[in-house]
């Protein structure tokens, strides 16, 4: 382990239990890391010499002059594979600041054979399916993409359940979700916890991204199976370029880009 790091400053998209061991790699390497949140969280990494913290959403002028004013040695991009907005444009400011941009993208989930999935490439496909298959929805994707899942499920007189992080209730509740129709809790979740929310809800029907390993979707399939739940999984958007897999290649790719100081 490095004491003193002295490689350059990566700025590092964040927000993850990726991003948190990519960083604590890059650390221990020898790069200094900046590492950008979107919310006002704790870092999931604790406090150490080389790393600095940023909290709070970035649009594409407050990241370009991130990177203008920061002198960073790359941008590395390891943001939750559905953080759309953020992953389409830290390539464009990236070019634009004419600095490096790496993409650290958590594999895809290996789907069971033997389970019956329905994959649909929006949310409004999969708020349509899931209401009209006319029984209890669970949605485990978040807030942010939640109201069509609400329009659709209201339409079609279906109950539908939310679980979201425990600080976005109150974004819930604003959108008209009952306090019995939120789960708020954060993960990660056992099978055995997925099976409970499952029953605790009544659900017929489960609605999720595909986070990958590290995003609990095994899990959450294993209890709808288990559950003869029905799962409903809206594709991850394609993104163009190219993206490594795991930790140990971007700290590898990143050693072998020639130092641009």
């Amino acid at each position: 382990m490095t004491d003193a790091p002295d490689k350059g400053e990566v700025l590092l998209l964040g927000g993850n239990s990726l991003a948190n061991h990519l960083a604590s790699m890059l650390l221990d390497d020898g790069w200094n890391v900046l590492l950008s949140l979107a919310t006002d969280l704790k870092a999931g990494i604790p406090p150490r010499p080389g790393l600095r913290v940023r909290r709070g959403r970035l649009n594409r002028e407050g990241l370009a002059s991130l990177l203008a004013d920061g002198g960073f040695f790359a941008l590395v991009d390891a943001s939750h594979p559905y953080a759309e907005e953020l992953r389409r444009m830290a390539p464009e400011a990236a070019r634009a600041a004419a600095v490096p941009y790496l993409s650290l993208l958590r594999p895809a989930t290996t789907l069971p054979g033997e389970m019956p999935v329905h994959m649909v490439q929006t949310h409004a496909e999969a708020a349509s399916l899931a209401a009209g298959r006319g029984l209890t929805i669970l949605s485990t994707i978040g807030v942010n993409k939640l109201r069509p899942y609400l329009e659709s499920a209201r339409a079609a007189k279906v109950r539908l359940v939310a679980r979201v992080l425990p600080e976005s209730a109150a974004r819930c509740a604003e959108l008209g979700l009952a306090d019995n129709e939120v789960i708020a809790a954060r993960g990660p979740f056992t099978v055995d916890d997925n099976l409970r929310h499952l029953r605790e809800s009544r659900a017929g029907t489960l609605v999720l991204k595909d986070g990958g390993e590290a995003g609990g979707t095994p899990e959450k399939l294993a209890a709808a199976a288990e559950s003869g739940v029905a799962a409903i999984i809206v594709r991850r958007p394609n993104y163009p370029g190219t993206h490594l897999d795991n930790p140990e290649k971007l700290v590898a790719f990143l050693n072998a880009l020639p130092n641009q100081r």
